[in-house]
């Protein structure tokens, strides 16, 4: 209790850490259909990540992307809050039985997406694979 850690990255770095690069062409697939119904989404400058134990109960972790623009921000936060829900696509299981959306918001040109997390899980995701709400273009 009382940790917290943190993970910034930058470009190319950022979008290889999130992407489905190097996921089986039906990951792909899933992934780009994905991005089809939600909006295209966009590069970023930078990339966080943040994991903060708030009570013996639960971990707070935030996703911030900047962009560069703060229209462009608030576009892709819209674009990337329909991607927070559904089958956790190169992962096992649903997004959200990993991780509860608890609000999203903008600040300038940075989108920020914040989730609960349950303390007495061991991983905060399962398995490996993209995370596309925080990804780059496919």
């Amino acid at each position: 209790v009382g940790a917290d850690t943190a993970l910034v990255q930058r470009g190319v770095v950022a979008c290889n850490a999130t992407s489905l690069k190097d996921t089986s062409a039906d990951v792909k697939a899933q992934g780009r259909a994905a991005e089809v119904r939600a909006g295209a989404l966009e590069p970023f400058d930078f990339a966080g990540r943040g994991l903060s134990d708030d009570s013996t109960k639960r971990q707070s972790l935030r996703f911030a992307m900047s962009f560069d623009s703060p229209g462009q921000a608030a576009r892709q936060l819209r674009t990337r809050l329909m991607l927070v829900t559904g089958p956790f696509i190169g992962r096992e299981g649903r997004l959200e039985d990993s991780l509860t959306l608890t609000g999203s918001s903008t600040a300038g040109s940075t989108a920020t997406l914040r989730f609960d997390h349950p303390t007495e899980s061991i991983d905060y995701m399962t398995g490996e694979g993209p995370l596309l709400f925080a990804g780059c273009p496919g």
